[in-house]
């Protein structure tokens, strides 16, 4: 590590008060900010999908448990975010919709698991209740999905599908989600879940869940899973989890740094250039081979990069210093073209799948911005090059290649981005693994 990060790591700064939600399941990480010597993170599990087969019944829903612990200034931080399908696959020994936060593969300071009929919680720091259970189904269909997971007490049971009975409210002071109903309110047979759970800590009253209730709840029928898992993390600002856990701005600069891209046949390498990027900073990077080949990654630097099309990393001091001449280096066969961008602040990113027709326009869900949202950004692939996407309506391009491949990644400030606006694309080519991401900065 250089003198200079060395300095700014341990220089003493006081934190600005932050929070991250990771609400995409997958494996994430994060690098604790300047400043930051203690922190509270929450983690829901994954709610259960249905069962449409004797004997039927709707899905459980994911636990919830919060812990504080104490971090280090520059430490990453591993985050696993469960997923509501029940073939997730073994994770770490766990099948299901695991969520945790650890530092090394053997300290969980945080973990939720689905709940099961020996209360398979896990806990370290705060344990939530369960997750309420499925109704029961007839007729070749699957009971109604159960509520959220709790704090101290359960989250409701889903009613029977046949509408016997509708779901229950959860335990008093439980903060835990409602069960689905058989009669539509809040959620009638045809629906997937019941009602989850928000990563906002519970209400002053204590009867329910803060935020979007968007996690753990229980699916009703088989093919159709439970809610995803969510994690959040906060610092700074004498808030505590679960009755004092609120949003709270901060003036955190958000901001873009540099871009890079080309088209290379080999030898490599590709270069993603890393002038003026600090610790902590969002590289953004795709690269699409145009002739037969393979990516075999980046090289250098430490821990991994997210997802396998797009590649997103906070950078650390292993990578920057891995980085000769300012870039990190990739390799592969084939013709490649690539482009990256790199980012100031900490993020949050949807994903989105797009797809379709030469031509088609492509509507893009869009998310609530943070209370400190700084900027909202866009990256966009195509792997038809004769595709013509432009920047859409309040965002600029900071970066676009047309060949080989479409690659654009535009960004807007937080104005010109209303909370929950969809974004519209046009101009994409025939193919149909297109790939969108919204990703905030704040």
């Amino acid at each position: 590590m250089s003198l200079a990060r060395r300095f700014m790591m341990s220089s003493g700064r006081v934190a600005e008060p932050g929070q991250v939600e990771y609400i995409d399941p997958g494996v994430w990480y994060f690098m604790v900010p300047p400043g930051v010597f203690q922190m509270w993170a929450v983690g829901i599990a994954g709610g259960e999908p249905g069962m449409n087969v004797s004997p039927f019944h709707g899905g459980k829903a994911g636990n919830l448990h919060w812990n504080s612990f104490s971090v280090t200034p520059g430490e990453v931080l591993e985050i696993q975010v469960g997923t509501g399908n029940r073939n997730q696959g073994v994770v770490n020994g766990v099948l299901g919709g695991y969520s945790y936060v650890r530092r090394n593969s053997l300290d969980y300071l945080i973990r939720a698991r689905r709940n099961s009929s020996t209360l398979d919680h896990l806990t370290l720091g705060g344990g939530g209740g369960e997750g309420g259970s499925g109704g029961a189904g007839a007729d070749a269909n699957g009971g109604l999905g159960g509520g959220g997971p709790g704090y101290a007490g359960k989250g409701g049971r889903g009613g029977n599908y046949q509408g016997t009975s509708n779901g229950q409210l959860p335990d008093p002071n439980s903060g835990g989600g409602r069960g689905g109903d058989s009669d539509g309110v809040p959620y009638g047979w045809a629906n997937s879940t019941g009602e989850g759970t928000g990563l906002f800590g519970r209400s002053p009253d204590k009867s329910t869940s803060l935020g979007p209730k968007l996690f753990g709840a229980g699916a009703f029928a088989n093919d159709s899973g439970g809610q995803k898992g969510g994690v959040r993390l906060m610092w700074g600002g004498g808030r505590s989890y679960p009755d004092n856990a609120p949003d709270l701005p901060s003036s955190t600069p958000a901001a873009f740094v540099t871009s890079s891209g080309g088209s290379d046949v080999p030898p490599f390498p590709i270069t993603v250039h890393t002038d003026g990027a600090q610790p902590g900073d969002l590289a953004l990077f795709y690269a699409r081979a145009s002739t037969n080949g393979g990516f075999t990654g980046i090289t250098g630097g430490s821990g991994r990069w997210m997802l396998d099309t797009a590649y997103f990393k906070q950078l650390t001091d292993e990578d920057l210093d891995a980085s000769a001449a300012g870039t990190l280096r990739g390799s592969g066969t084939g013709t490649w073209t690539w482009g990256a961008a790199v980012y100031r602040g900490p993020v949050r990113i949807e994903q989105r799948t797009v797809g379709g027709g030469a031509g088609d326009t492509i509507i893009i869900p869009g998310f609530n911005k943070r209370i400190d949202c700084k900027r909202v950004v866009l990256i966009v692939t195509d792997p038809d090059p004769g595709g013509a996407i432009a920047p859409p309506a309040g965002f600029t391009a900071r970066f676009s290649l047309a060949t080989g491949l479409r690659l654009l990644i535009a960004d807007a400030a937080p104005k010109d981005y209303a909370d929950g606006s969809p974004v519209t694309l046009t101009g994409m080519g025939a193919a149909t693994d297109a790939l969108a991401y919204l990703i905030e900065l704040y």
